[in-house]
């Protein structure tokens, strides 16, 4: 009986290895993209060129998108502290005269040292406190503000544009500057000459940032740099310390634009060039082309009245504000403005052109 059973068994075996096998309807996952890559080269004809093949995740991206994709500008080399110093000493300057005494003073108290703050009793003959003779005298700031201008004249178009530490915009347009705010939810406009509002100022202005760390304004006219501060009481600017000055030699472009990029970088540009600006030692810090650092920059640029971060509003020479992305390196809105509204003036209308007297014939005598 056993025997019988074991001849059945392979009996059956045999006849399975006699039989065809029948694939796997399910293919491997390796079939699946051979199967894709020929289905692939089989629809690229003239015929299917229409239909729409979807790209694979990892694929690379097309000529054409490199082309329209913006890239990278490279970042701007920051210098370290002893960078720094080493540079201011190059041109012949000590970095370390910056440091304030009242700094000084907190420190060496905090080190259980006694400052001598007083004036010696013993010998007060002795003079302690003498004005230096290099230096300049700063012009003392009036104890008012600055008196507005009538609003019967508006520029045709304005030198540069800033925004002050105190929130407002500061258009400059030869001798004279627009100021723009808001107060108490109501926009004001007001006009000052520029050595009014800006006491010891220059009369024209081609420049000019605002750098909101330290919250002193600079205005630039031609090759000298004026550092101010705000004066709340007076609603005036004063002169900051080490003022004016006039650029290295090393500089050898005219400044025709300023501003504070969304990085903190005080720039300084002139057409296809631009440096970095340490105004406070008058030290440029880095130069560069334009178009690598800044790619897609208005070219007629002449300030920046908003920085958000990746958000900036520029103000260009045609009376527009363009609207500029720094993820996406390019404008990406613009809007044209209106002078008179923006800046509070009445429109300069065009003078009438002087008619030519016609020629009277003379008539002869007798």
């Amino acid at each position: 009986m056993v025997h019988r059973i074991i001849l059945l068994i392979s009996g059956l075996i045999l006849c399975a290895n006699s039989l065809p096998i029948k694939p796997d309807p399910r293919p491997s996952s390796d079939q699946i993209k051979i199967d894709a890559i020929v289905d692939l080269s089989y629809e690229t004809k003239e015929d299917d060129m229409e239909r729409a093949v979807p790209l694979p995740v990892d694929s690379e991206p097309s000529m054409d998108d490199i082309d329209s994709a913006p890239e990278k500008p490279p970042p701007i080399p920051k210098l370290n502290k002893a960078e720094k110093w080493a540079l201011i000493r190059a041109y012949g300057k000590d970095p370390t005269t910056r440091r304030r005494r009242k700094h000084d003073r907190i420190q060496a108290l905090k080190r259980g040292k006694r400052v001598n703050v007083k004036r010696d009793l013993a010998a007060p003959w002795r003079i302690t406190h003498t004005a230096s003779r290099n230096k300049p005298q700063s012009p003392s700031v009036p104890d008012k503000p600055a008196m507005a201008l009538p609003i019967d004249e508006c520029p045709r178009q304005f030198d540069a544009v800033t925004r002050g530490i105190n929130g407002r915009i500061y258009m400059f347009a030869r001798d004279k500057v627009y100021q723009v705010w808001h107060e108490d939810g109501l926009p004001q406009k007001a006009s000052y000459l520029i050595s009014d509002l800006f006491t010891g100022g220059p009369r024209t202005v081609t420049a000019a940032l605002t750098n909101s760390r330290s919250g002193v304004t600079i205005l630039i006219s031609g090759r000298t740099a004026y550092r101010f501060r705000w004066n709340k009481k007076h609603k005036r600017f004063q002169f900051a310390k080490n003022t004016p000055q006039e650029m290295p030699r090393n500089v050898t472009i005219t400044p025709q634009t300023a501003f504070e990029w969304y990085d903190g970088n005080q720039v300084v540009m002139s057409g296809a060039h631009f440096f970095i600006y340490d105004a406070y030692w008058n030290v440029p810090t880095f130069t560069g082309h334009t178009r690598r650092y800044f790619p897609s920059l208005p070219a007629d640029i002449i300030g920046i009245t908003y920085n958000g971060g990746t958000t900036l509003l520029m103000y260009t020479k045609s009376n527009t504000i363009k609207v500029y992305n720094t993820k996406r390196y390019k404008v990406v809105q613009e809007y044209p403005i209106n002078i008179g509204a923006y800046a509070g003036c009445l429109t300069e209308l065009p003078k009438p052109k002087d008619e030519k007297p016609k020629n009277r014939q003379k008539t002869p005598k007798g």
